[in-house]
């Protein structure tokens, strides 16, 4: 199966730079454009057509979110509205991309990796998000219509903090630091999986675990690769002082400190799915060391009372205690005394598994 970054590569092959090629599956749902524009005493919020982008108030911040980045057409007349590189347009359609940070000399643009736990199924969830602060504006653009920044709505909506005094850079932050929050909550759910199967692993290995085993592992390196980045993203972030104000500064660094441990979690966790498979492989094979000790067991109580049943089982005509009268009963009485004495031994050297 090949990954995404891959996919993107051969879909884009032979392409020149800067071709704004969509590389995910096809969707046939409408790009939504929504638009939050506020200041310290207004907030406004509604669905926008592509050609109102014309005709923002740059008096106040305004958050424009796009949903879907499957119309190119769309992706490319944003990036004329707002004189973006054609580079920064290519990545935003590309799925796959690395998380990364680009300066341009009138903007930012940041990629991140937004995680999230699919309800129904309990699996990594894994879509990119595209940032970019130009003036008075943030652009954010990702492919899935839900997505984790309903907090930071309200907060604008309720006047909570300093969001709506604060400036673009601020929000920026604001976004990056739910998409943090989010990977915490992600973890939380990894470790719920990982007790969850540790506990089924000790009570009964089954051959079923060995794949989920795996699927906990493939997603440890899939959350690495999307938080480890991040902290180079974020350290870029902290030394451009002609965007982020002093005490925006000091949240990047708590928010790096968050980042790190995150990854100090991925290694606990790397260790402890390890651990799990070693726990399997163990459990399976004591698991099968005591069907066998059973069978076993089994095997060296019949042993002797074959070998009896063989004896006189043969076809010579001369047998001396074929013709005593109580040599059927006799034949039951050593036969049940041997397998007695047999268990009574095993018993007593604590062979049999519990």
């Amino acid at each position: 199966m090949k990954s995404k970054s891959i996919r993107s590569a051969v879909i884009k092959a032979g392409t020149k730079p800067g071709s704004i090629v969509y590389t995910g599956d096809k969707k046939l749902i409408p790009v939504k454009i929504e638009l939050m524009a506020y200041d310290p005493e207004e907030v406004v919020q509604k669905h926008l057509d592509i050609k109102e982008l014309d005709d923002l108030d740059m008096s106040k911040i305004n958050w424009i979110n796009l949903t879907g980045v499957h119309d190119e057409k769309i992706i490319e007349r944003i990036g004329e509205i707002f004189k973006l590189d054609a580079l920064l347009l290519e990545d935003i359609v590309t799925v796959g991309s690395r998380p990364k940070y680009d300066k341009y000399e009138d903007y930012l643009y940041v990629v991140a990796s937004m995680l999230s736990v699919n309800e129904e199924t309990g699996r990594l969830k894994q879509e990119e998000f595209s940032i970019v602060i130009i003036g008075n504006v943030v652009l954010t653009f990702h492919e899935n219509e839900k997505d984790i920044f309903d907090n930071i709505r309200k907060r604008i909506s309720d006047k909570r903090g300093r969001i709506r005094t604060a400036g673009p850079s601020y929000l920026f932050y604001s976004l990056i630091d739910s998409i943090v929050d989010q990977y915490f909550l992600v973890m939380g759910t990894f470790e719920e999986n990982i007790e969850h199967l540790e506990t089924s692993i000790m009570q009964d290995p089954e051959t079923n675990q060995a794949r989920e085993i795996y699927d906990l592992r493939r997603e440890l390196m899939n959350i690495r690769n999307a938080v480890w980045p991040m902290r180079d993203i974020i350290n870029n972030l902290r030394i451009d002082e002609n965007v982020f104000k002093k005490y925006e500064v000091r949240y990047l660094g708590d928010l790096n400190d968050n980042i790190g441990q995150i990854v100090d979690f991925i290694s606990y966790y790397r260790d402890m799915v390890m651990g799990l498979y070693e726990a399997y492989l163990s459990n399976l094979s004591n698991r099968m060391n005591r069907i066998m000790m059973t069978l076993t067991i089994f095997s060296v109580l019949f042993i002797p009372l074959t070998f009896i049943a063989g004896v006189y089982g043969m076809n010579f005509r001369y047998l001396p205690e074929l013709g005593f009268k109580y040599s059927y009963p006799l034949f039951w009485l050593v036969c049940t005394a041997i397998a007695a004495g047999l268990f009574l031994f095993f018993k007593r050297k604590k062979w049999f598994m519990k």
